[in-house]
């Protein structure tokens, strides 16, 4: 009989390398990581959880956990993907693992990724078909074909798998679609009219309890400017803006970080939207405000613990009695047995003396979330200045919130609240709560992406450009302007039947308007034959020869023409001249304290306020007859001006 137990079984040369090459891969992935180990090794990174098919808990149960091989080579290639590329989408990342670690762990017994075939391949784009939508099951396809090709060109598996092909196809257009489907397709995206008057409704009501006022209120945010729900819930409390346009006009805005690479900016709201802009971030700032003095308490005083209203004064080595130890935690008890039960559910001992507030305050020292003071720390939010930062279960219907505590609030808490969730036994969402629902019975649901369509589309139906779109939305990419863009062919081939029904009566008088002929004295003064308005009257410069040299600095600019009697332009002038002088103001200052570089603002600004005040004595002359061209003379210089202009010329 053979012996069995000493057998050692073969495995191939190009195995054995891809196994080595695996292994090489993630230990040096590790040490290129900035985080702790701890980090590194837990199961959810920002926007990632390592689990299996099929979870559904955010807090990933240890049966739920990933193959250990197959999520070790998962983290490093994670981190890879994103140092590479930081706008790559992981939470596709994410689908496509769970996908292919089903399939592998279903064929080998093992997530080890140098077992990886094209058997498994196969086997994974099937899984996300058969568990997601065509759109996502396509593009775990695409992903999975990224990973192919990064196996096999660092040799990390046993099979070639360059050649490895997605067999989802790509699904249909729904965007240009005129039928049904299409229809269907593109309202989906779009939030319901009877869901938008509920929530206004609910909103306008004026809720008092803080679940309501957060979900109302962050969709009210929502509402007022295309933004991501995780961009509006790291707003900052000094986050608003007021500055006047160059009309005069006070406009209302955000200091906001976008994500997916775009970076910081100021997002205008819309007048029509300013109040209710200024009322949804009003309630929040209300209802975060105990938060985050909370927050500010604990970055100030690390060894104190937070005396709050209904805190025991007692010294901070006194030991606490029951009573004292809950009434320190925020809640008062009329029966021993009730401060026990509540003692026990924080996993405390309901003993006398068990602790102290110097004692306590380091226990919940170890209860601060993840990350703390930071609420967002690649934005540069910290808890005590975020408008959404809230206290331990101030969101909770049946849990007593707590003055000591603080909580993250995830974006699931907001689209949680907005529609049912089969997966939660009697969820009650804020349209439930309020009895809102369809005649036929069906619960009302949003999404938070859908204002985001929403105001994209009507803002694609009035004209807006792609450039200022992209901006007000936040996006680093005009491309993906498409992608929100619910506004069909059909409407678009309405829109342009309806522009050559106008008449040509009207056409041909706006096109006689437009050509005015000009006198001998305007075509010696512009000479170029091109002019471009600009704020404070008209530009010259050829921009066929050259772009523009003074990168818009028209006030310094030879090539600007003012007119006499233009009192919007005039106007401008002025006000650009008060905001110059105060700036001015700043730079002498800082040329008061050594600031490297005010020297050079001061000149600068010398400059231009003296050619706006030449400008304003110009216009303001009633010898110059109004309509009069006014060009200021300047020591500008380009050899080839002089050459176009023939004045070099021997």
């Amino acid at each position: 009989m053979s012996d069995t137990s000493r057998v050692i079984p073969f495995v191939s040369r190009s195995n054995r390398t891809a196994s080595v090459n695996v292994r090489n891969f993630i230990a040096h992935m590790k040490r290129c990581f900035m985080g702790t180990e701890a980090e590194w090794d837990a199961v959810r990174w920002p926007g990632l959880g390592f689990s299996k098919l099929g979870c559904k808990s955010f807090q990933i149960p240890p049966q739920m956990i990933m193959d250990i091989n197959f999520m070790s080579f998962a983290k490093a290639y994670v981190h890879h993907r994103r140092v590479m590329d930081p706008r790559v989408n992981t939470a596709q990342m994410g689908i496509m693992f769970r996908s292919l670690e089903a399939a592998m762990v279903k064929a080998h017994g093992s997530g080890s990724m140098h077992l990886c075939t094209i058997a498994d391949l196969d086997e994974a784009a099937q899984v996300a078909q058969d568990h997601y939508s065509r759109d996502t099951a396509y593009g775990t396809g695409l992903y999975l074909m990224n990973l192919a090709q990064f196996l096999s060109s660092n040799f990390m598996c046993g099979q070639n798998l360059k050649d490895w092909v997605s067999p989802q196809p790509r699904p249909l257009d729904m965007f240009n679609s005129t039928s049904r489907e299409g229809e269907e397709s593109r309202s989906k995206k779009l939030p319901g009219e009877e869901e938008l008057d509920a929530i206004a409704e609910i909103f306008a009501s004026n809720p008092t309890n803080p679940k309501d006022i957060f979900t109302t209120s962050a969709f009210a945010l929502l509402m007022c400017a295309p933004s991501r729900a995780n961009e509006i819930l790291a707003l900052r409390a000094d986050a608003e803006v007021e500055e006047e346009d160059r009309d005069g006009v006070l406009r209302y805005g955000w200091r906001f970080y976008s994500s997916k690479g775009f970076g910081a900016d100021i997002k205008w709201i819309p007048s029509s939207m300013e109040g209710i802009a200024k009322e949804a971030f009003k309630r929040m700032l209300a209802l975060s405000s105990e938060a985050r003095a909370l927050a500010l308490w604990l970055e100030e005083h690390t060894h104190e613990f937070f005396r709050h209203e209904m805190c025991p004064d007692v010294e901070e080595d006194k030991p606490l009695s029951l009573n004292e130890l809950t009434e320190a935690l925020g809640h008062k008890f009329s029966r021993r047995t009730d401060a026990g039960t509540f003692a026990a559910s924080r996993k405390l001992s309901a003993a006398d003396g068990a602790y102290t507030l110097k004692t306590l305050c380091e226990h919940l020292r170890t209860k601060l979330p993840p990350g703390f003071p930071w609420f967002d720390k690649a934005k540069g939010v910290k808890y005590s200045n975020c408008i959404f930062s809230i206290l331990g279960n101030q969101l909770h219907a049946r849990s007593l919130t707590s003055p000591v505590t603080l909580q993250k609030v995830q974006v699931s808490a907001l689209w949680g609240d907005l529609g049912p969730r089969n997966t939660v036994g009697n969820h009650h969402s804020v349209f439930d709560r309020y009895g809102y629902q369809h005649p036929s019975g069906r619960r009302y649901k949003l999404t938070t992406h859908q204002p985001r369509h929403l105001l994209n589309t009507i803002a694609q139906r009035g004209g807006l450009s792609n450039l200022a779109l992209a901006k007000w939305s936040g996006r680093a990419n005009i491309r993906s302007n498409q992608v929100y863009n619910h506004v069909s062919n059909a409407e678009v081939f309405e829109k342009l039947r309806e522009l050559r029904t106008m008449g040509q009566d009207a056409n041909s008088k706006g096109l006689h308007e437009l050509r005015t002929p000009v006198d001998h004295d305007d075509v010696l003064i512009y000479r170029e034959g091109a002019a471009h308005i600009t704020e404070f009257g008209y530009c010259v410069h050829n921009f066929v020869i050259s772009p523009c040299t003074k990168f818009r600095d028209c006030i310094n600019c030879t090539e600007q023409i003012c007119i006499k009697g233009h009192e919007a332009n005039r106007e401008r002038l002025a006000i650009r001249l008060e905001k110059l002088e105060r700036v001015w103001a700043m730079a002498l200052e800082g040329e008061s304290l050594g600031e490297y570089g005010a020297d050079k603002w001061v000149t600068h600004h010398v400059n231009t306020i003296q050619r706006i005040k030449s400008l304003l004595a110009l216009m303001d002359n009633p010898e110059i007859a109004d309509g009069a061209l006014i060009k200021l003379r300047g020591a500008d210089f380009s050899q080839l001006t002089r050459v176009f202009h023939g004045i070099g010329a021997d």
